[in-house]
């Protein structure tokens, strides 16, 4: 978001005001807090979350993936190229500028 804001190392807490303003409401990081959450998530169905604090999949998920990655890579093939704005004119490209261009005289 390209603003500032302050972070108490010894505490760990962060401010997007000063602390020292009187609107400054100081509270713990959103990592923290992300992290504190999917503990809870974790805690509550430990059966279908993994280690990595992500649902395991079932048997009728990953059949649905392999036909979802199919599909991305189809639009990818797709896709117009994108050109840059300042590209390099191929071989075959007349010059605008140029005046044999515009007429029948050889380049």
């Amino acid at each position: 978001t390209g603003r500032y804001y302050y972070w108490n190392t010894e505490t760990d807490d962060v401010c997007w005001l000063s602390p020292l303003h009187p609107k400054a409401k100081p509270g713990p990081a959103a990592c923290r807090l992300a992290k504190i959450e999917w503990e809870k998530i974790a805690k509550k169905h430990p059966s279908s979350w993994s280690k990595r604090g992500r649902r395991a999949p079932s048997d009728d998920e990953n059949s649905n993936l392999s036909a979802e990655s199919d599909s991305d890579e189809e639009e990818q093939r797709r896709k117009p190229v994108k050109k840059t704005r300042y590209m390099k004119p191929s071989k075959g490209d007349l010059d605008p500028m140029d005046p044999a261009s515009y007429s029948d005289v050889p380049r």
